[in-house]
């Protein structure tokens, strides 16, 4: 249900804000879009996933059969991720548009290789629902590293 939701923001970032971005070359300007992407997009975001996690039980209920009922657990800690992920796709998209792909692709590696290892690790700690806490613990280290980089070069 995350991926769905987040197909529409993806779409979003890359027909205005990812054109946008690279057309800037100010740092005065770059820091003022991304101030404003975090305006426009981020309440949208949480506002969605607010409703998906208040109407878990009826989305589970219309979209699945009774067996997957006991996902409704996994709907925290996935919604904090998918938060995560498109804050940090906010500044990611600035190290596309200034042609920063050596370092975004190493940080993309990484960071599917750390949440791989985080879900291997976190499911045996914690059984499935470690899934969704190795996703929310990956997106919030991923946001941190790409504030932290950004930040250096950019903002």
């Amino acid at each position: 249900m995350s991926n769905m939701y987040l197909m529409v923001v993806a779409a979003v970032l890359s027909t205005y804000y990812l054109p946008r971005l690279s057309e800037v070359s100010e740092k005065s300007d770059l820091r003022a879009e991304i101030k404003q992407g975090y305006r426009v997009i981020m309440p949208v975001v949480i506002f969605m996933s607010i409703a998906i996690f208040t109407l878990k039980d009826f989305l589970i209920w219309m979209l699945f059969t009774d067996d997957f009922t006991q996902m409704r657990d996994l709907f925290l800690w996935q919604l904090v991720g998918d938060v995560a992920k498109l804050a940090s796709w906010l500044l990611s998209y600035l190290m596309l548009a200034k042609c920063m792909m050596r370092l975004f692709l190493t940080t993309e590696i990484i960071f599917n290789i750390s949440f791989a290892l985080l879900s291997i690790w976190f499911v045996e700690l914690y059984g499935l629902i470690g899934t969704s806490y190795a996703f929310a613990v990956n997106y919030i280290l991923y946001l941190i590293v790409v504030f932290l980089t950004t930040r250096r070069i950019y903002i």
